[in-house]
């Protein structure tokens, strides 16, 4: 069984957290859409917001704007290693020009890159995360042939096929 909660934040469900355990047991799943994770803290209460990460399978970003969460988001992310290059060309004429290579860590994704992202990051738990396009129905085969007219512009809402 699954029940999906539309604007979960609008109205306030007592127990909801209880219930997101209690729905496991009984292999009941609950989709809750969330348009901001601030809403949510506002609704339920801030030590709810750490139940709520914890608690879900799932989590699907489709768009996050207010830094709170974006910084959340940038800090799920994790961090990776990459390879950073220094130059030093010394203090005086007569010193020799170094370059060196280290390791150094870099977030995944900054705040303000998680921010203006237009893509998809899903969270699935005990996986990385995963970045993802997001794409209409006309850019899907076969349905991209069963799109006929739009009804707002009077032309066909096709577009490239890219799956």
């Amino acid at each position: 069984m699954c029940i999906l909660c539309d604007e979960i934040t609008n109205f306030k469900v007592e127990g909801l957290l209880s219930l997101l355990t209690l729905a496991r047991e009984f292999k009941i799943r609950l989709w809750l859409i969330v348009q901001e994770l601030e809403q949510w803290a506002h609704v339920y209460g801030r030590e709810s917001l750490e139940t709520l990460l914890s608690q879900t399978e799932v989590k699907i970003i489709m768009g996050a704007r207010s830094y709170k969460t974006c910084q959340l988001i940038s800090d799920m992310l994790g961090e990776s290693t990459i390879k950073a290059l220094s130059h030093n060309i010394g203090q005086s004429m007569f010193d020799t020009p170094t370059r060196s290579l280290q390791d150094a860590a870099r977030r995944l994704m900054t705040a303000d890159e998680v921010r203006r992202t237009d893509d998809t990051i899903l969270f699935v738990r005990n996986h990385r995360p995963i970045r993802l396009s997001k794409i209409g129905y006309h850019e899907i085969k076969p349905w991209s042939k069963w799109v006929g007219i739009n009804p707002l512009f009077g032309k066909p809402f096709k577009g490239k096929t890219r799956l």
